[in-house]
């Protein structure tokens, strides 16, 4: 179900953490329309890869 919602291209670890992320933010804000869920959804795979790179020391990349 996550590989379906998130992409082949994530990782089971990815998966929870872009999941997380998600649900955290589904219930912090009034998210109704599909527009919303799309720009949510991005949000959550902005932050991940962000995250990754910064771990990396890769500031500029991030």
């Amino acid at each position: 179900m996550l590989r379906v919602k998130w992409g082949k291209t994530y990782k089971p670890d990815e998966w929870i953490q872009l999941e997380k992320l998600y649900n955290e933010m589904m219930e912090s804000y009034d998210i109704q329309s599909a527009g919303h869920i799309d720009t949510l959804k991005m949000i959550c795979k902005t932050s991940l890869k962000a995250n990754q790179l910064l771990d990396m020391g890769d500031v500029d990349g991030a």
